[in-house]
């Protein structure tokens, strides 16, 4: 197969010692392809000593491998790159590890998914996909401590926004005299507005869902990134 067959130097040369075919072949899963190996190796450098070394018992179709396309996530929204700056996954994890929002039925024993259940998927899904994200960064891979308490606590605050822009008043406020007058009766407004009082309530809920039962998900997604996230 190669013996007399395939050239080891650019000046076309097939006369081979059986010491260096045994070096190239011994072991290989893929003869053919060792060999197709060693030939793109001379051609691309002529070099037959690095062309051996680079192909020999690995089955490899070319002399070299192609760098692996990396995502880079810099998504301040996300805790981990708000703390510890942006990181890099061989897949990109805002597409691949966000699954949108579950909304629990109840709360404290209390049934509440009458409160948002018409459109609390689209109205929290920022704040969802960003914890879901935040769940497979790489806390783990990086050393870093208190993952979970730092994505859940994130959740909230990212809900509570949510409730506050969509059916509060203060968010609307000048900043100045009036507004502090405004903001004075909009927190008595607010306080006996229903929609503001229950979506703050499904947002409570589904923090605290997380907080108890969100463990085994951390876990998942710190997996995740083991596999696919650079160190």
């Amino acid at each position: 197969m190669i013996q007399g067959k395939v050239a080891w130097n650019r000046q076309g040369n097939k006369s081979w010692s059986t010491g260096n075919i045994q070096n190239l072949c011994k072991g290989t899963p893929n003869p053919q392809a060792t060999v197709s190996c060693f030939s793109n190796g001379i051609k691309a450098h002529g070099n037959w000593q690095q062309a051996l070394n680079t192909c020999k018992a690995n089955g490899q179709s070319q002399p070299a491998t192609q760098p692996t396309r990396l995502f880079q996530n810099n998504n301040k929204s996300v805790s981990f790159v708000k703390m510890h700056g942006a990181f890099s996954c061989k897949q990109d994890i805002e597409q691949v590890r966000k699954d949108g929002c579950s909304v629990p039925k109840e709360w404290k024993g209390v049934n509440i998914d009458w409160a948002y259940k018409d459109n609390n998927y689209n109205t929290f899904a920022s704040a969802c996909n960003s914890h879901d994200v935040c769940y497979s960064s790489p806390w783990e891979l990086k050393g870093k401590t208190g993952g979970q308490r730092h994505c859940d606590a994130d959740f909230k605050r990212d809900l509570m926004t949510i409730c506050d822009r969509k059916y509060g008043l203060n968010n609307k406020r000048p900043d100045n005299l009036i507004g502090d007058i405004f903001g004075g009766i909009a927190d008595v407004v607010e306080e006996a507005n229903p929609e503001l009082i229950a979506c703050r309530v499904t947002a409570e809920s589904m923090y605290g869902a997380v907080r108890n039962h969100g463990a085994s998900a951390f876990r998942g997604g710190q997996t995740w990134s083991k596999t696919n996230c650079v160190k």
